[in-house]
């Protein structure tokens, strides 16, 4: 899941924020990243940590390194985010 502002999306799906419910169970994987101009900061150094936290729990990711940017360009695009984080 990945929120900020009026959007986040959920398996996949762009949903509004007044939908979330946070029923996450068991491990959770956390990551927060810094949009400046409208561009995500440090993208690629995010997506590496993010793979090994996966790797660290020994469990797979159901989207790819290129889903999860479109995902987060979704979110920019939809929220009209210039400066903020994306969770």
């Amino acid at each position: 899941m990945s929120a900020i502002l009026d959007y986040y999306i959920e398996n996949g799906e762009l949903k509004k924020i007044n939908t979330f419910t946070d029923k996450n169970k068991g491990k959770v994987i956390y990551e927060v990243l810094k949009v400046i101009k409208g561009a995500p900061l440090f993208l690629e150094e995010h997506l590496k940590r993010f793979e090994g936290s996966f790797k660290m729990l020994n469990i797979s990711s159901v989207y790819s390194c290129e889903d999860i940017k479109e995902f987060i360009k979704e979110l920019i695009k939809v929220n009209s985010v210039e400066s903020g984080n994306i969770k």
